[in-house]
């Protein structure tokens, strides 16, 4: 498998979060590695990965053939209809509600691409990780972009909920690594990680 290595280097993982879109990303342009999920990568089309976990999302954007970068996907059917655009296949058990790194390649589920994301990006060897977009809320809006316009309406406030509640949990076990997870969303719900404006947190 040809694993990235940012062993070292600050990673910003970019999730679609309404106060994605008043972050200047680009002062991270060549100052740190970028993870966008789904939509996100429009925000940062240089970035170095960009990863989505449903496979209609894929379906509806037809393999994303217009992004440079690494895509990444667990699907099976994802990594096989789009062979030719250069995918790195992971595994997601269900069965885990927290961050893995047992073994290179399998990811926690914690509900959401945004949590997989994370778990990769840690995975990667980031010693820094920069959130956008995690917003886990609804009441200011769901997406930076509007609805998805190929499936029901998500995420729902129990969603949030649910997925908040398993990525503060995870705090601990971050800190464990000697990993520092920066909150770059002013407005998120999440409470486990010290928040930062994203061109201070670029600077720590």
């Amino acid at each position: 498998m040809d694993w990235p290595n940012w062993e070292g280097e600050t990673a910003v993982v970019v999730a679609s979060g309404p106060s994605a879109a008043d972050v200047v990303l680009e002062l991270g342009k060549g100052r740190a590695r970028f993870l966008a999920v789904k939509d996100a990568w429009k925000l940062c089309p240089w970035a170095d990965h960009l990863y989505a976990c449903d496979h209609h999302w894929w379906e509806a954007h037809r393999g994303v053939v217009e992004f440079k970068g690494r895509r990444i996907a667990y699907d099976a059917r994802t990594v096989e209809k789009w062979r030719g655009l250069n995918f790195l296949k992971v595994e997601i058990s269900k069965a885990h509600q927290t961050l893995r790194f047992e073994a290179v390649g399998h990811v926690g589920w914690g509900g959401n691409s945004g949590f997989h994301a994370l778990n990769l990006a840690l995975q990667f060897g980031a010693a820094r990780v920069l959130l956008v977009g995690f917003d886990m809320r609804v009441d200011r809006g769901k997406h930076f972009f509007g609805p998805h316009a190929y499936t029901k309406e998500r995420p729902s406030e129990a969603n949030c909920a649910k997925w908040r509640e398993i990525l503060d949990g995870q705090a601990g076990a971050i800190a464990a690594r000697g990993v520092e997870v920066i909150n770059c969303s002013p407005v998120s719900a999440l409470k486990a990680y010290r928040k930062m404006d994203f061109s201070e947190a670029l600077n720590g």
